[in-house]
């Protein structure tokens, strides 16, 4: 029973995050998640990871690792988007525009030819 419920707080723990990863490749947006936060989370996720090796607990090693690539995928997901360089739209006016039939002087007369 000790065990189930080991693997069932693992599982939820794990779980907890797929929804963030989903949204994070999904929209490529990170800019709302704290530098702190991730590296707090990969940092606890590689010890919880160590510690479930030295004390070789299922449970422990699964969700942990686990953990720690969803942590990675997020953190490199933050990496990149910092990495590249933003897109700017940057409109550049027509230097001779043509003159619209709506905007032309209704009463100038051209030249004959």
């Amino acid at each position: 029973m000790i065990a189930f419920l080991g693997f069932f707080a693992a599982a939820l723990s794990t779980c907890s995050l797929v929804p963030q990863v989903w949204r994070t490749v999904r929209t490529r947006s990170t800019g709302d998640l704290a530098w702190g936060y991730l590296v707090a989370m990969l940092a606890g996720g590689f010890a919880w990871l160590g510690y479930g090796i030295a004390t070789r607990d299922v449970a422990v090693i699964g969700a942990n690792a686990v953990c720690a690539v969803l942590s990675a995928v997020i953190v490199a997901t933050k990496v990149h988007s910092q990495l590249r360089p933003a897109r700017t739209l940057t409109l550049v006016p027509d230097p001779t525009p043509e003159p619209s039939p709506l905007t032309a002087d209704p009463l100038a007369v051209e030249p004959a030819a």
